[in-house]
């Protein structure tokens, strides 16, 4: 029973079925032959659909290896002064910071619910005044599912400073929808940069999204050959560009649908999982959330649950980050007012539309089991 869609989902067929298709084109699309304007006229209309989905300009899409690469690119591209300030939520991929370094990052307050406080995070933005150069927040945090509110803190950073660089993470968000109300599109709508990763909505891996705005500069991190604009230099995958394009013509199409299927899946589980774990948690409850829920069962640790419940046939991810094999607690779940010994009790439980009632009643009895055989062995 697989419910760690989070972290990567299978192939959409018609996604699969286009990449089989293009699995037979030969030639580089760089390549001023037959063969490679073939591959060129393939990837471009990739790049033109993938636009379409997302609303915006086909100039602005730029295919990477990871949407992690596209952070990267993003953040390290920046041309910051010595004393420039960067923004972020405790929530970010720890790509962020570190692409940044620590020293320039400023972290905005979070509430209870874990979104982001918007009256704090007024008085944050102000107090870092010019130096503030760009404002980092996901729009869905990937640990709890709670939706950030990325438009109000992108106006609240413009009033500080009019040049302010928005950067949004939609890797979280794309599984609920590309379409005009997701929460995806809602947060790329007042970005300046946004990076996507399709294998987390029925797209392949092996590639990554970036959109960045006309008229942001940022520099390459891989220089040669000119490719994608000059932002990315090196051979593309043709066949993986037109797979995500595919997946972002679902997303757009299907989103409002996939969005209403996961809500009642995660409500459904919440509520089952409540009735034979009274005391279990689940993180952002009252916020907006898209298909995950972060549930903590105290006096439970997190990777002894996610060990004997894999042991049940049930994959499900630890919600707290490793360093070196070593759990540590969430920074997000600390951020929120956590206790340590608290943050270390949660296991992250995400869906997909495919997710059935039937497949989530397994899991609940499976939850039960284990979670019985810990506290009884405890």
């Amino acid at each position: 029973m697989y419910l760690d869609h989070a972290a990567t989902t299978r192939v959409h067929p018609e996604v699969a079925s286009r990449l089989l298709e293009l699995l037979s084109l030969e030639g580089n699309a760089a390549s001023a032959h037959s063969a490679g304007r073939a591959a060129k006229a393939v990837l471009e209309r990739a790049r033109l659909d993938v636009a379409q989905a997302l609303g915006v300009r086909a100039r602005e899409v730029t295919f990477v290896g990871t949407a992690t690469e596209g952070l990267w690119i993003a953040l390290r591209g920046l041309e910051l002064a010595p004393d420039d300030v960067v923004a972020t939520s405790p929530f970010e991929h720890e790509a962020v910071r570190a692409a940044l370094g620590s020293e320039r990052v400023v972290e905005l307050p979070v509430g209870l619910d874990g979104q982001l406080d918007v009256r704090a995070a007024r008085a944050c933005l102000r107090e870092c005044g010019a130096q503030l150069r760009a404002v980092v927040v996901a729009s869905a945090t990937g640990e709890t599912g709670v939706v950030q509110p990325v438009s109000a803190i992108a106006r609240l950073a413009r009033t500080v400073r009019a040049d302010v660089l928005v950067v949004s993470d939609l890797v979280a968000a794309a599984p609920a929808g590309l379409d005009v109300s997701s929460p995806a599109l809602r947060a790329l709508r007042v970005a300046d940069v946004a990076v996507l990763a399709p294998h987390k909505f029925g797209g392949p891996s092996g590639v990554g999204i970036l959109v960045v705005r006309e008229g942001v500069q940022v520099r390459p991190l891989v220089v040669g050959g000119g490719q994608e604009r000059g932002l990315r230099g090196g051979t593309q995958a043709v066949w993986l560009a037109g797979g995500a394009a595919r997946a972002c013509e679902l997303a757009a199409a299907q989103g409002a649908a996939w969005r209403a299927t996961l809500e009642a899946r995660r409500r459904y589980f919440e509520q089952a999982l409540r009735a034979c774990v009274p005391d279990a948690v689940f993180v952002g409850e009252s916020a907006e959330r898209v298909g995950i829920s972060l549930v903590a069962v105290p006096g439970v640790r997190s990777e002894e649950l996610v060990v004997l419940l894999d042991g049940e046939g049930i994959c499900v991810s630890a919600g707290s980050a490793c360093e070196a094999g070593a759990p540590r607690p969430s920074p997000g779940l600390v951020a929120m007012g956590w206790s340590h010994e608290a943050a270390r009790s949660v296991v992250r439980v995400s869906f997909a539309p495919s997710t059935s009632t039937d497949d989530l009643d397994l899991a609940v009895a499976a939850f039960r089991r284990v979670v019985g055989a810990l506290r009884g062995a405890a």
